[in-house]
């Protein structure tokens, strides 16, 4: 399953210190949050945004951690839409 997770850059260092504690494998192994999002595309950074494949217990465990962040089993595209942002360029 595609899974969606977004974070405020206020917010960004403590959701992944908590995603490096509580699923360490997992963070080692994916760069948590690490695509840079605004409303208009350009900086400064205000969200930050990570996709990848998960499986139903990963879902579960980032759920159990969710404090600072949105997670959606969606389409990236569609998660970007539904809180209107995007990549930043360059």
């Amino acid at each position: 399953m595609q899974v969606c997770i977004l974070a405020k850059n206020e917010n960004i260092e403590v959701v992944r210190e908590k995603a490096r504690q509580k699923i360490e494998k997992f963070a080692n192994h994916y760069q948590i949050l690490g695509i840079g999002l605004s409303e208009t595309g350009e900086k400064p950074i205000t969200h930050w945004f990570c996709t990848f494949d998960a499986s139903q217990e990963m879902i579960d465990k980032l759920k159990s951690i969710q404090e600072f962040t949105e997670i959606e089993v969606t389409n990236p595209r569609s998660f970007l839409k539904k809180f209107k942002l995007s990549l930043i360029k360059g």
